[in-house]
């Protein structure tokens, strides 16, 4: 009788029994996946010379690898629950055969993306707060899973970016940037004077309180960019720290703003305007 009880409780008891591994191997995988991350970057992922990325890039790491061993481990969890509640080992079969036919004819680009993703991750190829260019859009990335890239351009727009689609990534903030600034001038201008002068704009722009401590290198006057029959544009470069490339241009800006106003610099003629269609 008591043989009979046991047999009866038997499917209850194997459950719960694979339950507790189950709840086991997640407590295991997160505590040895989160040791291992940074230990895992170190041999195989791209060194950051920012601590604090470092220490970013680590535990997103960590959760997404998390993630991925947990889904493993609960997924084949049902599958073994699922053998033992309809006890026959064919529906056990049935499943795998199910989801091995999804994973190779339905879910290759899912697959894919999660790749991708761990490689982004692995050899930091950009972290959340870059500014980036992924070819299908462009701006700050706001969330990175192995899955799927969000970024948010300057328009406010979201962009939810696959990462297997992703075939370059293009990161303007990475480490350092570099602040670009293009003034055309009248091409009969003195350029080498108009040179120098851009030079002490940037040089006044870049020590301002809020802006010297951003500053890497100071700025240089790169040249002649291009010349037609009205103009001549000359470029002005900074190389600043990541995220600060476009407070430094506007300061430049500004200033170069100032200097055709009081005429130290003086811009191409405006185009003429269109003849009115009703004289």
């Amino acid at each position: 009788m008591v043989l009979a009880a046991l047999q009866d409780w038997a499917p209850l008891i194997k459950v719960i029994a694979i339950l507790l591994v189950a709840i086991v191997l997640t407590i295991l995988a997160r505590r040895l996946l989160t040791k291992r991350a940074t230990a895992l970057l170190a041999r195989f992922g791209t060194v950051s010379t920012d601590p604090a990325r470092e220490a970013a890039r680590v535990r997103t790491l960590s959760a997404v690898t998390q993630s991925a061993t947990l889904g493993a481990i609960w997924l084949i969890a049902m599958l073994a629950i699922l053998q033992v509640v309809n006890n026959a080992i064919s529906s056990f079969v049935l499943a795998i055969t199910l989801l091995g036919s999804a994973l190779t004819f339905g879910a290759q680009s899912l697959i894919r993306d999660l790749l991708s993703g761990f490689f982004i991750l692995l050899e930091d190829q950009y972290a959340v707060g870059d500014v980036v260019d992924l070819g299908p859009a462009t701006g700050t990335v706001e969330k990175v899973t192995l899955r799927v890239t969000r970024i948010r351009d300057a328009s406010g727009k979201v962009w939810w970016v696959p990462n297997g689609q992703i075939m370059r990534a293009g990161n303007e903030t990475q480490d350092w940037a570099r602040a670009v600034v293009d003034v055309a001038v009248a091409r009969d201008s003195d350029i080498d004077a108009a040179s120098s002068l851009l030079g002490e704009i940037a040089q006044r722009a870049v020590a301002e309180p809020d802006l010297s401590s951003r500053i890497l290198e100071p700025p240089k006057v790169v040249g002649i960019q291009q010349i037609t029959d009205a103009k001549v544009v000359l470029r002005v470069s900074v190389k600043v720290a990541k995220g600060a490339q476009d407070d430094v241009k506007r300061a430049i800006q500004s200033g170069v703003l100032a200097a055709f106003k009081d005429e130290r610099l003086v811009g191409p003629p405006l185009a003429e305007p269109y003849p009115d269609a009703n004289p």
